[in-house]
């Protein structure tokens, strides 16, 4: 497939420019307000939200851009007994390293930083030191360079990955109360719209209340949209590769509101954005991606084949 060679010769290059890889060095964090400002002048989308389940409520914040930074806390619906998920990190767009992420959680007093690859390979971010058996060198290779590549575009803007979990955290401090009132807000509209129904005779019994898993599962998904065009099966597969169950991932794919035949289009797009295919090679291409025959098909002829 033409994926796999641009991703080798995407990381030849690499090799040739950088040379070996060196040991990430602690840099000095920076004050979230100076996050804040270099995020948002470099195009990134800031969004935040409360997932309200009781004592198992989930709080989390998202900044969007070249790369996809999503920071989360455990919390009570009061935003009260916090506890951080930590911070994920990975590429916003179709390319060579859309199968990399980067993980970022407290371990007692200090950070604990983890690259992984959807192989299963995992490796120690700071040292680049592999953290399971079955790291095959190709992947610990991929995963070197997926390093170098996310720290030579963070330096280029002026951030570190510590300055961007601390801001996370400040964001939270300062407007989670406000997610609390939004959401209080949102329960008493919905007791009230209950209750008409109720005297209007209207039978609820058929309502799906989703589980904060299908909430969070859905609200990947519709991020994931956001960021690159998803076949139903690669969404499924990204969802499963995240830890959603099926229940969830079923959920999330029903009611995300993808156009699959518009997902096939924008994905053609994007590769012929990158270099040439004959219409053949496109479908393939396509189809490797997890759309089916006739959604290929649309795809295809959408962009003009």
């Amino acid at each position: 497939m033409k994926k796999l060679f641009i991703a080798f010769i995407s990381g030849l290059l690499l090799i040739g420019s950088s040379g070996c890889s060196s040991n990430t060095e602690k840099e000095e964090t920076l004050d979230p307000s100076e996050v804040e400002r270099i995020l948002l002048e470099n195009n990134y989308e800031i969004n935040m939200d409360l997932v309200d389940s009781g004592d198992d409520s989930l709080a989390w914040v998202e900044a969007s851009g070249d790369y996809l930074f999503y920071y989360s806390e455990k919390c009570s619906a009061d935003g009260a007994n916090r506890q951080a998920n930590g911070l994920r990190v990975q590429d916003s767009y179709t390319g060579a390293y859309n199968d990399v992420k980067l993980s970022v959680s407290e371990d007692a007093d200090s950070l604990k930083y983890i690259l992984y690859r959807d192989d299963g390979c995992r490796i120690d971010y700071l040292n680049e030191e592999p953290l399971n058996e079955n790291c095959e060198p190709t992947s610990e290779l991929h995963l070197q360079l997926y390093k170098d590549s996310l720290e030579s575009d963070l330096n280029e803007i002026g951030l570190n990955i510590d300055s961007i979990y601390n801001y996370f955290s400040w964001y939270l401090n300062e407007h989670i109360d406000e997610e609390v009132l939004e959401n209080k807000s949102y329960l008493q509209n919905n007791n009230n719209s209950d209750d008409s129904a109720k005297e209007g005779g209207s039978d609820l019994g058929s309502t799906h209340f989703p589980t904060l898993g299908e909430s969070n599962a859905l609200e990947a998904a519709q991020n994931y949209l956001d960021l690159m065009p998803f076949s139903e099966q690669g969404l499924s597969d990204q969802l499963e590769s995240e830890g959603y169950s099926d229940d969830e991932i079923s959920y999330a794919v029903k009611n995300c509101d993808a156009d699959w035949n518009e997902q096939a289009e924008i994905a053609a797009q994007s590769y012929l954005d990158l270099m040439p295919f004959s219409r053949q090679e496109l479908i393939d291409q396509l189809l490797y991606e997890g759309f089916t025959e006739e959604q290929a098909e649309y795809g295809v002829s959408a962009v003009g084949y």
